[in-house]
């Protein structure tokens, strides 16, 4: 108590500390706010204090924090800020950033009370196996209704093909890292196209590269609503573990083109859930079929692979997956060899379901496949644990070739071979040969 003038001032110092519960889902968290040479007065300035530090449990909405800085910093007389410095843990021990947060309360008849939760842009800095580096830098966001609270933004995906790292490719990428009520997620999505392209190998240059790093979160193709989490069309799921998916565009010496996606989703548990792979090559190089730029054929695997895919393996629906497969691309080359490779293979249900197809033209229609647009050959083979079967064409549609000069000579070969179930009746005999 001082006396100034005639008036009696009022002030106390304490040491101690004081705890932080904030709520489960949004606020900071500390166990042991220590303090030292805490002034209280009731005139300005109002609250001041010589040391803060902090012991046990620090967390930001259940997300672990490492604190580097305390200070109570007086923005006006009646207004104070807790400044935490902190570094912040976001996902599987594999991302961490740099942040800032902010506690903010004013002086209000005679008390303090808190007035607003401040929390500065993080900065991201992680590095997968020394193959993948993230850096960017994340905003905090709070209450969505289908993502929770968490952290979103812009980040650079980059790709090292070397030790060197003579060789990296560069993927601007949208990350979020959350948490949905008591499950944590997080998922990295993005992709580029390089001009010219990235050398890989001697022969081998990368000219579009699309992939993403999941936790947490099952894909449901994409939205074009582009929202603050991100445009591929992620949403939380309890049952999902660490996900990876690459897909790529790439030319061998400019002779030959080719595209591939893969796929591997891991269980809650960390196994291997399922593996899914597509494949796509032509000789001579035309580009595949010249449709599209190669950011929108990377969109159209993103749309295509492996959501819908896995979507139909999950059902079943052999039917349907089949003919998603056949699909796929859209652009057959009108010349030259081509062909197609597509697996999907669920290890916790014991399934594998792949197909194949392979297209032969050349000019003038000399050596072309014998199907559908110059179909020379196909194949499916599924094995589960109640049937399997393998089909290289079947009596109605064969494998072949056919070798026309003119209207002086033409070839044609067909054959077909099928084992296991799903298996037709024999077909009838040639007429020729029945009337022997």
């Amino acid at each position: 108590m001082r006396l100034i003038g005639e008036e009696f001032i009022p002030e106390a110092t304490l040491h101690g500390y004081m705890t932080l519960a904030g709520d489960s889902t949004s606020s900071p968290k500390l166990e042991r706010l220590l303090f030292r040479n805490l002034k209280l007065r009731t005139r300005s300035p109002y609250l001041t204090a010589d040391y803060f530090g902090y012991e046990g449990e620090a967390k930001l909405g259940n997300f672990p924090l490492s604190i580097h800085k305390l200070a109570l910093e007086g923005r006006s007389g009646d207004r104070v800020r807790l400044s935490i410095g902190a570094g912040i843990n976001l996902g599987e021990k594999l991302f961490s950033g740099e942040t800032e947060i902010g506690l903010l309360a004013r002086y209000e008849d005679r008390a303090w009370v808190f007035d607003k939760l401040e929390v500065g842009t993080i900065k991201l800095d992680a590095n997968i196996a020394k193959v993948i580096a993230l850096k960017g830098e994340l905003n905090w966001h709070r209450d969505d209704v289908r993502y929770g609270y968490g952290f979103a933004g812009d980040v650079e995906m980059d790709f090292t093909f070397d030790a060197a790292k003579a060789n990296t490719a560069k993927v601007k990428a949208r990350a979020a890292f959350g948490r949905k009520e008591n499950h944590r997620y997080w998922y990295v999505d993005g992709m580029a196209s390089f001009s010219p392209g990235v050398p890989v190998l001697s022969v081998m240059t990368l000219n579009g590269l699309g992939g993403a790093l999941t936790s947490g979160v099952r894909a449901e193709g994409t939205t074009s609503e582009g929202s603050k989490f991100s445009a591929a069309h992620y949403i939380p799921d309890a049952a999902m573990g660490m996900g990876f998916k690459a897909s790529t565009i790439f030319e061998l010496s400019k002779g030959a083109y080719g595209e591939a996606a893969l796929e591997m989703l891991f269980t809650k548990s960390g196994g291997l859930g399922s593996v899914g792979f597509y494949g796509y090559g032509e000789f001579p190089n035309s580009g595949g079929g010249k449709q599209g730029s190669i950011e929108e054929k990377l969109k159209k695997q993103e749309q295509t692979f492996p959501s819908s895919l896995s979507e139909q393996f999950k059902q079943n629906d052999w039917k349907a997956l089949g003919e998603s497969l056949t699909l796929q691309p859209n652009a057959i080359k009108e010349s030259g060899l081509s062909g197609t490779l597509c697996m999907q293979m669920d290890i916790q249900n014991s399934t594998l379901h792949a197909s194949s197809n392979v297209y032969l033209n050349t000019p003038g229609g000399l050596i072309q496949g014998l199907g559908k647009r110059g179909q020379a050959g196909w194949g499916v083979l599924h094995i589960d644990p109640k049937e399997w079967y393998l089909h290289l064409g079947t009596p109605s549609n064969r494998l072949g070739v056919q070798l026309a000069i003119g209207n002086i000579l033409a070839i044609k070969t067909g054959s077909y071979f099928m084992a296991g179930s799903r298996i037709p009746e024999m077909p009838a005999p040639p007429q020729a040969v029945a009337d022997i």
